[in-house]
């Protein structure tokens, strides 16, 4: 009778393992798939992001050393 009971019981737990993995196969990995892609566009944007304001800051960097220059000729 135990015996039994403990063999329904672990055939039952393998069919429900299989059951949830099939489940959050075809449902939660369509998920998964999008959250990646968009934090690997985030990334992306970002390095863009990043890569445009070090060219701002060189452009007005040089720009700031060619005006103190300019108005050091001057006088």
């Amino acid at each position: 009778m135990a015996g039994t009971l403990l063999l329904r019981g672990m055939l039952i737990g393998i069919v429900a393992g299989l059951l949830c993995f099939g489940f959050l196969k075809i449902v939660g990995e369509p998920q998964v798939d999008r959250a990646i892609a968009f934090e690997t566009q985030l990334d992306e944007a970002k390095a863009h992001a990043e890569a445009q304001l070090r060219w701002i800051r060189h452009t007005f960097t040089n720009d700031r050393i060619l005006c103190v220059t300019a108005k050091r000729d001057r006088n």
